[in-house]
């Protein structure tokens, strides 16, 4: 990972001075958030010095921005069921963050979410070795490794932010494949696409997208029972919407908390990975490296 994957060298002149900064940006809800920090007054900066104000302080700037960014867009949403402004400002720096950790790790979340499914035993790592290598680990099952093939054919359907009652309707197809399930009839599709209506209605009325996720699962278990679908959508439409969630959320509470525990972990991922990823050379020295 380059420093320019990150970040960008900001030149200004203030005074007379030439002062060059380090910006990090976040573009979201059509705005722009953006913290800088001071690298140098004078000459331009060498790699070395950007580098190192990259690892001495990328960290503060990347928590930062996410901070500036998921309190404006805790702000703007409607609350249908679960109003908490604490609550929602977690949410929001969650999805900052998730973004942010996947773009500097390249993980893809495809493994995360299906070894989360109920009925996978499969770890990530199995799933994403019998990706690559198209072999079945020992002492595993065909029925289970075609649950695996058929959530990741689901993954790869492009589903829109607008759902419609054909786009359920194929992914509960693909999950399905090869299993013995019946299609929706007509009173099933009725009952399905007023649930999707009423989805589609609350997104585009500003509600927040990960609470009306939550509410489009709950209500696809209760009149279809069937946990693989409704807990697919979630993850599915969630991530359509920006949020990186697993099949095993199960309600509001455990979202909630769930998010919190992991807000910790990912800021001390990211606080690592700048930090090995820009090393501060022992002994280096540079002029200046004043806050600003």
């Amino acid at each position: 990972m380059k420093v320019e994957d990150l970040f960008r060298v900001d030149e200004r002149l203030r005074n007379g001075l030439k002062k060059y900064y380090l910006v990090c940006e976040l573009f979201s809800s059509s705005k722009k958030f953006a913290v800088s920090h001071l690298i140098k007054t004078g000459t331009k900066p060498t790699k070395s010095e950007i580098i190192r104000s990259a690892g001495l302080f990328g960290f503060d700037l990347e928590t930062n921005t996410i901070d500036k960014a998921a309190k404006y867009s805790s702000e703007i949403f409607n609350f249908d069921k679960f109003a908490s402004d604490d609550d929602f400002y977690e949410i929001e720096k969650y999805k900052y963050l998730t973004r942010l950790f996947f773009k500097m790790t390249n993980e893809p979340p495809r493994e995360k979410i299906i070894s989360k499914f109920h009925g996978i035993t499969f770890s990530e790592n199995e799933i994403s070795k019998m990706f690559e290598s198209g072999k079945i680990p020992d002492g595993k099952f065909l029925p289970e490794v075609n649950l695996i093939q058929n959530l990741n054919s689901s993954l790869n359907y492009p589903l829109h932010k607008k759902i419609t009652l054909r786009s359920v309707e194929k992914i509960r197809e693909r999950l399905y494949n090869n299993f013995d399930v019946k299609e929706f009839d007509s009173g099933n599709q009725a009952v399905l696409e007023n649930i999707i209506s009423e989805f589609n209605k609350k997104i585009s009325e500003n509600y927040h997208p990960l609470e009306q996720c939550i509410i489009l699962s709950e209500a696809l278990f209760d009149n279809f029972q069937d946990r693989i679908l409704a807990s697919f959508i979630l993850c599915r439409t969630a991530l359509v919407l920006g949020y990186f969630v697993t099949p095993d959320i199960s309600s509001w509470e455990n979202t909630v908390e769930f998010i919190k525990s992991e807000n910790e972990v990912l800021e001390k991922a990211v606080r690592k990975k700048i930090s090995s990823e820009f090393k501060v050379a022992s002994g280096a020295r540079q002029r200046q490296l004043d806050c600003f």
